[in-house]
């Protein structure tokens, strides 16, 4: 994200608030796929004017096979983010 804030609901429930630098989609980027035919984990929801970079999927995914750290970097978080989504306490 380029500027703003977003939050991310589960279920109507707040469980994270993004700022300027943050990302978001990982967990859609790498486990699903490109038909985007699934539910999705969570909602994001701008609660201030935004401004986003969105990075195509096959963009991302050719980002990742060629810089290990960066694959690796988007894993844990997608992992972090999964693993706050279904235990929030």
């Amino acid at each position: 994200m380029l500027g703003g804030e977003l939050i991310v609901t589960v279920d109507g429930t707040e469980v994270n608030r993004l700022t300027t630098r943050d990302a978001f989609g990982e967990i859609a980027a790498i486990d699903w796929g490109r038909d985007f035919s699934y539910g999705r984990t969570a909602t994001v929801t701008a609660t201030t004017p935004t401004r986003l970079l969105a990075i195509p999927g096959a963009a991302l995914r050719e980002l990742m096979l060629d810089a290990p750290s960066i694959d690796a970097a988007i894993r844990q978080t997608a992992y972090d983010r999964m693993h706050r989504v279904a235990d929030p306490t």
